[in-house]
């Protein structure tokens, strides 16, 4: 028995330091974090929600949420995506179980939509997690959802319920238009990202080119041809998202062995692995710009990346939809500045 009893003290023991060390990693995630909410308030009117984090009983993590307002926004972004989506679940549950769903409505500002590049079953057990992400936020107490330049458009069909599908194009043109005023050529990496580059073609007043590439592995990628003129000109690549840069870097040396003045690229969200840092150093890309929804990690000397802050971006749609204003103007405004 007395065997027993110390075993038991002993797995206790072992559970106990591996919730504390996860306790820490959630808590330094925080810190981050934190100067994100602090960066998005200042473009409102009014300070919308506060949190208050403490330690519980057990090293639990919980969430007190000050409300100064009758609608109710979440706002979590945080470089740890598993528990970003926790803590806006649990918070969306508080307000729903507190009543503030039937009176006011919860809105979870998501900037980057965690897990969107799984919206197909492209091979044999593989699940469909965005959509298990949409439908936990429904099931949570969230009735609305803002977010940015989803992997695929189509998972707005996930939800059931309304979804702000903002772009993160007004704030990149914008970038774009004072490296490159003109003689601009958008390059769309691969077939998927074509619609994309039309997009950001018409913005820019440029032609465009599409790149055929076959993925070798998850890191490996091979350019096979281009579509498109780009002698002498500035080549833009485009694309919703990059992670180790194997898409660009292809794309950018077919581009530099055709002729093109010189290669930029602009990607809405960055979750940018050592791999890809070490790429984009070597590569013919003078600089990736890109947005702060997922917070840049701090990149070493002479990595050519430039971060732009959306927090402008989701501080109007914020705005609007509190005064329950068209959110579909807000592109209208962007478009031309």
């Amino acid at each position: 028995m007395s065997k027993d009893i110390h075993g038991t003290l002993d797995e206790l023991r072992e559970q106990q330091t591996l919730l504390q060390t996860q306790l820490q990693i959630v808590e330094n995630d925080l810190k981050s974090s934190q100067g994100r909410v602090k960066e998005l308030e200042t473009e409102l009117t009014a300070l919308i929600i506060s949190s208050e984090n403490t330690n519980a009983r057990l090293a639990d993590y919980s969430t007190k949420l000050t409300v100064s307002d009758s609608k109710l926004r979440f706002w979590r972004r945080t470089a740890v995506i598993g528990w970003g989506i926790l803590l806006c679940l649990i918070a969306a549950f508080v307000m729903k179980k507190l009543g503030f769903l039937a009176k006011y409505g919860v809105t979870a500002v998501m900037p980057y939509f965690a897990y969107a590049r799984q919206d197909r079953k492209d091979r044999s057990r593989v699940p469909i997690s965005a959509k298990l992400v949409a439908n936990l936020l429904a099931a949570s107490g969230v009735n609305r959802v803002v977010t940015m330049d989803l992997h695929a458009p189509q998972i707005q069909g996930f939800f059931d319920i309304p979804l702000d599908h903002l772009l993160a194009a007004p704030v990149l043109v914008r970038h774009i238009r004072e490296r490159h005023p003109s003689d601009i050529v958008v390059v769309a990496p691969d077939p998927g990202s074509l619609k994309m580059a039309y997009s950001y073609s018409k913005r820019l007043g440029g032609g465009i080119a599409l790149v055929a590439k076959q993925r070798r592995s998850a890191t490996q990628v091979e350019a096979l041809d281009l579509v498109g003129d780009v002698s002498g000109r500035h080549c833009i690549i485009v694309d919703d998202m990059t992670a180790t840069a194997g898409t660009l870097c292809a794309a950018a040396h077919i581009l530099v062995a055709r002729g093109a003045a010189s290669v930029c690229a602009a990607v809405s969200h960055c979750p940018i692995t050592p791999i890809g840092i070490e790429r984009l150093k070597t590569s013919p890309i003078e600089e990736l710009a890109t947005t702060d929804s997922i917070p840049p990690p701090d990149f070493p000397e002479g990595t050519p990346v430039s971060v732009m802050s959306v927090a402008p971006l989701f501080g109007e749609a914020i705005k609007r939809i509190h005064g329950d204003e068209s959110v579909s103007n807000l592109f209208e405004i962007h478009e031309g500045e």
